[in-house]
């Protein structure tokens, strides 16, 4: 923070803003449109307008709420610079977690890649602390405000898994599933698995005191290295002291880079 050096420039600055009401829980599972949800956006600058549900669907009205990336369909303008926001898609690029938990007052970003920058930086920097200052046109250096910024490498976690199912087998054993995701070469295509997006394929999955999940009791860890595991009758009786009719879990993919990625928690 003591002395400052440009890392990159661009000329068009982003729709923004703030909500003046807040964004409420999506009622169905965020891979679904949700079509009840509305929340209204008052810009401090630009404007937005409503798109087909084809554009919606080829990537249109990407926008950040809060932590929340969401695509919106419907922009009503109900006064001087304020929209009513609707039809959405829900927790894009593995922001689910975020999507129920929207208050009012919180930012409203139109993600155009014209007007956005993404600072590159290395492994090294991850867990690091840097200032940045947005130095717009008119203002200089020094008058700008300076802002910290902690890389928690957010964007190299694997994403949460899906699908996760639990079946208990006639032998006692509980059979856990999972589908993985990718942050790279998601596109569904016929007859090719997405891309792994890892060095190498591994999970964890931690196994929790069904009572007790809230404290993150955990009682054992199971690390594979595909999409499915056994937790075996004398896992159970090791672990519990008796047969269990019914567990929790949370499911991790693993990377190289940053360990453990977002959890998928069952049920």
């Amino acid at each position: 923070g003591l002395s400052f050096a440009s890392v990159a420039s661009v000329d068009k600055r982003c729709v923004m803003g703030v909500t003046t009401t807040a964004l409420s829980a999506p009622t169905t599972n965020t891979n679904l449109p949700d079509e009840s949800s509305v929340v209204t956006v008052s810009l401090i600058s630009g404007a937005i307008a409503s798109i087909t549900f084809d554009a919606l669907l080829n990537g249109g009205n990407l926008a950040v709420i809060g932590h929340e990336i969401v695509q919106f369909r419907t922009a009503i303008l109900i006064a001087p610079n304020t929209y009513r926001l609707g039809s959405f898609l829900r927790g894009r690029f593995g922001t689910e977690a975020f999507a129920n938990n929207h208050v009012s007052s919180e930012r409203f970003v139109l993600l155009d890649r014209l007007g956005m920058l993404r600072v590159n930086e290395g492994a090294g920097a991850i867990g690091a602390t840097r200032y940045y200052k947005a130095v717009s046109f008119g203002n200089r250096l020094v008058r700008a405000a300076a802002y910290s910024i902690t890389n928690s490498a957010a964007g190299l976690k694997p994403l949460r898994p899906v699908h996760v199912k639990a079946t208990r087998l006639p032998n006692n054993d509980w059979q856990i599933n999972w589908i993985r995701r990718t942050r790279v070469d998601g596109q569904w295509r016929n007859s090719v698995d997405a891309a792994l997006g890892e060095a190498s394929e591994a999970y964890e999955v931690d196994v929790l005191n069904v009572s007790n999940v809230n404290a993150s009791n955990v009682k054992r860890t199971l690390a594979v290295n595909q999409p499915s595991v056994i937790y075996t009758a004398a896992m159970q009786m090791t672990d519990f002291g008796s047969l269990q009719t019914s567990i929790s879990f949370r499911v991790y993919q693993l990377s190289a880079t940053v360990g453990r990625g977002d959890a998928a928690t069952y049920p």
